[in-house]
């Protein structure tokens, strides 16, 4: 059997099938989905539904009817996805996908389910030693983090002279070495020896890091900030190119998320016993110092990953915590935190409709004028590309204006 997943960044998905071939799992993941996958998606989901559905789902459909066009065996395939319940369209995407796939002619393909209401537990296929093989999965996403950063940072602050070929080629270089770790042995010491062995490949790029360049923060809807693809229409790659450095959503924060309101939820409704959460604070804390041990390998040039601690207090007199559901306050302490931190433009992007992230957009407008940022919330529906980068771009170019006029003011003094 071969597991197939997908949805994620490709530094990611290149870590986590390293992971995974180390617990002798056979794996492949989906190519990034584009746009056809997206029509797909529309054409065998539910109407109204939020475009990650429509983009993950007809990737899925997509990859399996162009398997099954040249009469390769799509059997030995089980996709793994990830359920949960909330307010959010999210917790009914595993009926969906089976909805699609069934209208689709492929009725009988499997999926199992990692479910964060149960401790993700993956259904359907028996793990050894699941609590190592878990932690395994988070150190890789914790590295696909850091070098998506890294990668952001170093287009940012690159000689005129430095393409982003030049610095992609870099990264293949490091990713390679990291991918080869994890399937020898996915241990922290040989990840942490291998982050410091593969540093000295960043001096074959020319930086100029006294460059002044404005700094961009894109949060919303966890899979519409974090996808690099067609879902966003590539805007991380667009802001890069307009020369914004570029502040990243990190899929690690919504880990220590996790751990965190659960321990939150626990304290406040007494459910929870004291071993599971001390458990919970040990791993969250546990996961800082890894990613900050991390970040000071390769010269502090990867952002800082914020305390939830942090984003707790900052959210709090704007918005309930404790109110859950897609990105709960995440949003709005993310917003402050950025104002709080030389960040000069926000934006948010969420699939259309998405309940949970307009719902922080209406705190975050009032965030905007309390501390006076540049914020724009942006939908994505699939086919509005015209529209939102037009938005995007004016937002652009009165974030570079208001800049100017900040280091003009620095400048004076």
């Amino acid at each position: 059997m071969k597991l197939l997943f997908g949805g994620l960044p490709i530094y990611h998905q290149r870590l986590i099938r390293a992971v995974l071939k180390f617990y002798n799992i056979e794996s492949e993941f989906l190519p990034e989905p584009d746009y056809e996958a997206f029509l797909i998606g529309r054409k065998y989901c539910s109407r109204g539904f939020c475009n990650p559905a429509y983009f993950t789902i007809g990737n899925l459909i997509k990859f399996l009817l162009e398997k099954k066009k040249k009469q390769e065996d799509i059997s030995q395939y089980i996709y793994v996805t990830v359920g949960a319940c909330g307010p959010c369209r999210f917790g009914m995407y595993i009926e969906e996908y089976k909805k699609a796939l069934k209208l689709a002619g492929l009725e009988n393909f499997k999926i199992a389910v990692l479910d964060q209401e149960n401790g993700y537990k993956l259904e359907g296929i028996e793990i050894k030693k699941p609590f190592w093989f878990i932690w395994d999965l988070g150190k890789a996403i914790m590295v696909g983090d850091i070098l998506r950063s890294l990668r952001y940072k170093l287009i940012a602050y690159r000689k005129e002279d430095v393409t982003i070929e030049n610095i992609d080629q870099v990264l293949d270089k490091i990713i390679s070495e990291f991918e080869k770790a994890f399937e020898k042995n996915p241990k922290l010491l040989n990840i942490l020896k291998t982050a410091y062995k593969t540093r000295s490949c960043i001096k074959e790029i020319s930086l100029d890091l006294t460059k002044k360049v404005p700094k961009v923060m894109v949060i919303g809807e966890f899979w519409a900030s974090s996808t690099e693809g067609y879902g966003n229409y590539k805007l991380h790659e667009y802001l890069l190119k307009n020369g914004f450095d570029v502040k990243a959503d990190y899929i690690t924060n919504w880990i220590t998320y996790q751990f965190f309101i659960k321990r939150k939820e626990g304290k406040v409704r007494k459910e929870s016993n004291l071993k599971s959460l001390a458990i919970m604070y040990l791993l969250e804390n546990a996961i800082y110092l890894i990613f900050e041990i991390l970040r000071k390998i390769y010269y502090n040039l990867p952002d800082p990953l914020v305390k939830q601690k942090e984003l707790y207090k900052l959210a709090l007199p704007y918005y309930d915590p404790l109110v859950v559901g897609g990105e709960g306050h995440l949003e709005v302490a993310k917003h402050i935190w950025g104002a709080k931190n030389n960040i000069d433009f926000v934006i948010s992007v969420k699939p259309f409709g998405c309940m949970p992230s307009t719902q922080s957009d209406a705190i975050n407008y009032k965030v905007s004028k309390d501390y006076n940022t540049l914020f724009i919330s942006v939908e994505t529906s699939g086919d509005g590309e015209v529209n939102v980068k037009n938005r995007v771009s004016m937002k652009m170019f009165e974030a570079k204006k208001r800049f100017e006029n900040k280091l003009k003011k620095v400048d004076a003094v």
